[in-house]
């Protein structure tokens, strides 16, 4: 830094000339690569096949799902789960902070021998939040918005009634839920990690990026157990769950007026 100041000095003539760059080549502005950026008639695709996909998936299906995964009908319902017969996958819609599908997950059958399902993403999609978008529009400035990692880990927030978001992966689409946060404004976040590794690396990321809206509440399922869902079908309760994060540490920014 010091060097960069005393070649600009000199550049600039307002220094004693001995760093002036008048026999330099000027640098060149370098061009940043931009975000991906989704086409409109990617999305309206990807919002199409979501709702074929959704209708792929009979009643006793969903509730055959339901089963396997512990959580209620009506939490698939909500996050408008569905069935693609081609790939014998479910489907879960991503969607952006404004509540627009920008992504479809695929997700294996859960399987007796509890090997972890395969996951995939339908061609032409991004990353995204898991969310139930009616309910997120209607609820209240102030309430408090439970994060967790993954779409089924959703689906058993909004079992247990919480007003629940979920992360694609235990680090991903940090940006996504800061931009919904801005527009909720919750009175805090709980993050509910997973107990592995990434899980645990996942949530300090995401309480730095969520502590600038709102302050942050991390809990972890009791030591066993890996997550959201398994805790659920543990026989977790939506009480027991309150008042973990009422006991957890409050994580915040403090404004100290530039004072160290």
């Amino acid at each position: 830094m010091p060097d960069a100041i005393r070649w600009l000095r000199g550049w600039l003539g307002i220094d004693d000339g001995k760093h002036r760059a008048i026999h330099r080549k000027p640098i060149e502005p370098t061009m940043l690569s931009s975000e991906p950026v989704q086409s409109e008639s990617d999305r309206k695709y990807l919002a199409l096949a979501a709702d074929v996909y959704r209708r792929n998936l009979s009643d006793d299906g969903r509730a055959y799902l339901a089963g396997l995964l512990n959580v209620s009908t009506g939490s698939l319902e909500r996050l408008r789960v569905g069935w693609c017969p081609s790939q014998q996958m479910t489907t879960w819609p991503m969607l952006n902070a404004d509540g627009d599908i920008v992504g479809i997950r695929t997700r294996e059958i859960d399987k007796p021998n509890g090997e972890r399902p395969k996951k995939s993403s339908v061609p032409g999609g991004l990353g995204g939040l898991f969310y139930d978008p009616i309910a997120m529009a209607s609820i209240e400035h102030g309430e408090r918005v439970w994060i967790t990692e993954g779409a089924s880990d959703t689906a058993a927030g909004l079992t247990l009634g919480l007003a629940a978001v979920g992360v694609p992966s235990a680090s991903g689409a940090c940006d996504m839920v800061a931009s919904l946060g801005y527009r909720l404004r919750p009175c805090e976040w709980v993050i509910v990690g997973d107990n592995d590794k990434a899980g645990t690396e996942g949530v300090l990321k995401l309480r730095t990026e969520l502590a600038i809206v709102a302050p942050v509440r991390v809990i972890y399922p009791p030591e066993g157990i890996k997550d959201l869902r398994e805790w659920l079908g543990l026989g977790l309760s939506r009480q027991a769950i309150e008042r973990e994060a009422d006991a957890s540490e409050q994580f915040k920014l403090e404004w100290t007026g530039g004072a160290v």
